[in-house]
């Protein structure tokens, strides 16, 4: 990832950043998250991972690890809940 000028940052996942592009990359186990500006560099960070990792394209993300994402592109804002997740635990335990 370095030689595509990725630098890791420290947290529980492997959360990459861009050394000059306004890019994030975020890697739990087999899940993969590009957060960036512009579908081009979607495009460009997807194709360059590609060619060295098999991966899968899922589209845009609506759900990443336990997390439900709902973006309005209209008013530029993103968010995020754990519904879905909340939902099952009190299910879970009958509540």
């Amino acid at each position: 990832m370095e030689d595509l000028g990725f630098e890791a940052l420290d947290s529980d996942i492997y959360l990459l950043k861009h050394r000059e592009l306004d890019i994030l990359v975020v890697l739990y186990v087999d899940d993969l998250l590009i957060v960036v500006p512009t579908i081009a560099l979607v495009n460009c960070i997807y194709d360059g991972l590609k060619a060295r990792f098999e991966l899968k394209e899922m589209g845009k993300v609506k759900r990443f690890l336990s997390f439900n994402i709902l973006r309005n592109r209209t008013t530029k804002k993103i968010f995020i809940s754990q519904e879905t997740y909340t939902r099952a635990l009190l299910a879970k335990r009958g509540i």
